[in-house]
């Protein structure tokens, strides 16, 4: 755990963008729906301060279903970097870009039968 407690530190200090680290330095969490299926799955690690744990590293969202919802990566707790999200159905929903948890820039939009908007 000091490990993670390490690099979280070198993130802060040195930023998210120096080489991706999947896990973020932290360890796998995974949620359930109600139905038994993944939720979601990426890594935590305890913040030093509120002894709660944050989201880092690369982040996977699903409907009950199965289907991905949305997939991107945390850096301390705030979404980071391209987010890509999809509809129900499977089909690609949109992709946009985020720093330090607020939303940038749409990259591209898709209609539910895949047509692409933007």
């Amino acid at each position: 755990m000091k490990t993670a407690l390490g690099l979280g530190l070198l993130c802060v200090l040195v930023g998210c963008s120096v080489p991706h680290d999947p896990t973020g330095g932290g360890e796998l969490a995974i949620t359930k729906h109600e139905n038994g299926t993944t939720a979601s799955r990426g890594y935590v690690m305890t913040n030093l301060e509120s002894d709660e744990p944050i989201k880092v590293g690369d982040w996977v969202y699903f409907y009950a279903d199965g289907q991905k919802y949305k997939q991107g990566s945390y850096c301390e707790g705030l979404m980071e970097g391209v987010w890509t999200f999809w509809h129900e159905n499977g089909q690609k929903k949109g992709a946009g870009t985020y720093k330090n948890g607020k939303f940038e820039a749409v990259r591209s939009y898709w209609h539910k039968n895949g047509e692409r908007i933007k």
